[in-house]
């Protein structure tokens, strides 16, 4: 049961993170709430994003791209996990999920490289419409009818 003491240090934990954060000491920010994990982990969600954006801005691609997969396995419907996830892959900066779908126009050897990564990794392993909807984004032709009838 988490009482009113265990919530209040969550929040002190995630406010503590959050300035170092500013002050841009992203490194100082990740290993502060790893190794409060206990006390944040009352919200793991909320956790495991702090962990992605902590890593991705300190260089730690390995970590974030490991708690991206966290983040699927809660909510594999949520965009912004597979944006962090084509970011790290690839070195791309996505923003939104609009600048995802139109890829595909921008650039197609992007757009190829991203399709490959969702057949090859993403689609094996998680169940999620976005899936269904970037295949269809990130294709033409012959494989864009293929993933239309399926």
């Amino acid at each position: 049961m988490t009482t009113l003491k265990d919530q209040e240090k969550h929040e002190i934990v995630l406010f503590q993170t959050m300035l170092l954060s500013k002050d841009q000491k992203y490194e100082e920010a990740l290993n502060f709430i790893l190794e409060n994990q206990k006390i944040v982990s009352l919200d793991k969600t909320t956790f495991i994003e702090k962990v992605i954006e902590l890593s991705i801005k300190s260089g730690k691609r390995d970590l974030a791209l490991e708690y991206v997969k966290k983040a699927f396995q809660i909510n594999s419907e949520n965009v912004n996990y597979f944006i962090h996830y084509f970011n790290i892959k690839t070195d791309f900066n996505l923003g939104t999920f609009q600048d995802l779908i139109n890829l595909y126009a921008l650039d197609k050897s992007k757009s190829t490289e991203l399709y490959k990564i969702l057949q090859e990794e993403l689609k094996p392993v998680y169940k999620s419409r976005i899936i269904n909807r970037l295949e269809l984004a990130l294709s033409d032709g012959e494989e864009f009818r293929k993933n239309f009838n399926a």
